[in-house]
């Protein structure tokens, strides 16, 4: 006897991950399909300057002395990777430091993996628990789709 699945949270999931995977592949411009990674995500960075809040702060809010004094700017990227932020399409990997004279930090850069959608970022952060898979340094993110080995190991109950 066929006993039918009541919980409609836990089909739509799987279906929505499924679909997403579809969407992936066809947008894909590789000839084999078997080196297709899927959920991949793209490195994104954003910087703040010496105090923060003080003199520019690119990651979040977009403000500073430095950006009303128009003496600073945020770049096109930072102003995405913030949107992306706001939208929770983002995994924070680390940040990068800059000494001025080696003495205090006068600026500091934000590195994070940005995600199509939430779908595809969660799916990540769940599967990479999942395989011990790291998310790499801010010098060297690993914002890298899984493979469909990879996703074969996974335990999807």
């Amino acid at each position: 006897t066929y006993i039918p699945n009541k919980e409609f949270s836990d089909v739509t999931t799987k279906l929505a991950v499924f679909d997403e995977m579809k969407k992936e592949l066809q947008n894909s411009d590789v000839s084999d399909a078997r080196s297709v990674s899927l959920f991949k995500g793209d490195r994104g960075v954003c910087s703040i300057s010496i105090v923060e809040d003080l003199m520019y702060d690119c990651c979040v809010d977009m403000e500073g002395l430095a950006m009303k004094m128009k003496l600073s700017k945020c770049t096109a990227d930072e102003i995405a990777l913030a949107e992306s932020q706001r939208k929770g399409l983002t995994h924070y990997i680390g940040s990068k430091k800059e000494q001025f004279l080696g003495l205090w930090t006068s600026r500091e850069e934000q590195v994070y993996c940005i995600f199509s959608n939430k779908l595809s970022r969660v799916f990540q952060e769940a599967a990479r628990g999942q395989l011990n898979i790291g998310w790499g340094t801010p010098d060297k993110p690993d914002c890298r789709g899984l493979t469909q080995e990879e996703f074969k190991k996974l335990d999807f109950s």
